[in-house]
């Protein structure tokens, strides 16, 4: 049932990064700047994201569409990024957006990832605008590929930190996804101090909304399970503006922690006075069923991300056979060796 086909060859992406190299820094990078600030007058760069420095360039000869990322970041995190991007650029994941290459252009660094024309959160807003439920199996085809993310980044010592709709890429043409923006990505070990102001507070782990600053990668499960209620719901799961609003939102589906559930959490705040909020119950699901394995008080008790790559909620995935409306979902086909190792693992415990 489970094969380990190979994607692109690696022949096949040197030769198009060898070509993206080329063009760019011939084309580009002298008139970035002015053209980029331009960008509605030229239609080879378009501007997907007018919030930040991220670009749609057309590369004509090959005829394909690449992304390119002004880094706007502090020396020490732009060097954090790139050492994780070059890491990860091994590996070849096809659920993590790949750099192709990179270059520094008037003390800015010029980051370029394959196209993919949408992310989850314009996803999620179509189906709300249409008030259209997000197919199951496309939500578990979605889910699967964002743990394998997930997974490899583990595998790495690597959490993502700001894992959110905005940063999951999607194309919809193939339903492949890829996870993005390793701007606050960092190499993370056990009993290390980080900050923790990351990702946007409706997809902060409680620890870190208590002022922990003594975690792990269990906080790239929290959000993951709030991505998935997102999909399922069309809803933010714990939606403020504010750190108090999101924990107040927390508490009233997880009820207030109790001390050792502070403890766990390494909480800045043990004796500090928890709002007495009514408790209230998600609809029971499949899908929240699964969920509810990551959204709780207990980083440890959240589990390890490759331990849920072969669950029960995956069984459709796992089959190798889904489709949408006639169309093939990406499958298991490219499964990585260290993952079909993993998934024969957790099917004999």
């Amino acid at each position: 049932m489970l094969q380990n086909k190979p994607s692109r060859s690696l022949s096949h992406h040197t030769k198009i990064t060898d070509y993206m190299k080329k063009f760019i820094e011939t084309n580009y990078r002298v008139s970035i700047p002015s053209s980029m600030k331009q960008s509605r007058q030229n239609k080879q760069n378009k501007s997907i994201d007018k919030t930040s420095n991220v670009f749609k360039v057309e590369l004509p000869i090959v005829q394909q569409n690449v992304c390119l990322k002004q880094s706007q970041y502090n020396k020490q995190e732009k060097e954090r990024e790139l050492l994780i991007l070059k890491a990860l650029q091994k590996y070849h994941h096809p659920c993590i957006i790949e750099l192709r290459h990179h270059f520094m252009n008037n003390n800015q660094t010029n980051l370029l990832f394959d196209f993919m024309p949408l992310n989850l959160t314009q996803v999620i807003q179509g189906h709300r605008q249409r008030n259209q439920e997000i197919p199951l199996i496309l939500i578990k085809s979605f889910a699967f590929q964002l743990l394998r993310a997930i997974t490899q980044l583990h595998e790495c010592q690597i959490c993502h930190r700001n894992i959110q709709p905005d940063n999951i890429l999607i194309n919809n043409h193939t339903f492949e996804l890829k996870l993005a923006d390793f701007s606050q990505a960092k190499f993370l070990f056990e009993g290390e101090d980080s900050i923790n102001n990351v990702n946007n507070v409706r997809y902060r782990a409680p620890e870190l909304l208590l002022g922990t600053t003594k975690y792990n990668n269990s906080i790239d499960l929290w959000a993951y399970g709030c991505v998935i209620y997102e999909m399922w719901t069309l809803n933010v799961a714990f939606d403020g503006n504010t750190q108090e609003e999101v924990i107040a939102e927390i508490i009233k589906i997880l009820g207030v922690p109790k001390k050792h559930e502070l403890q766990s959490m390494k909480s800045q705040f043990e004796d500090i006075k928890m709002p007495q909020i009514k408790k209230k119950e998600w609809e029971f699901s499949e899908t929240i069923e699964f969920i509810k394995q990551f959204i709780k008080y207990t980083p440890n008790y959240r589990g390890k991300a490759q331990q849920y790559l072969n669950h029960q909620y995956f069984k459709d995935v796992l089959s190798g056979q889904i489709r949408l409306n006639g169309r093939e979902l990406p499958n298991i086909k490219n499964l990585k060796s260290y993952e079909l190792e993993i998934l024969r693992f957790n099917e004999k415990q």
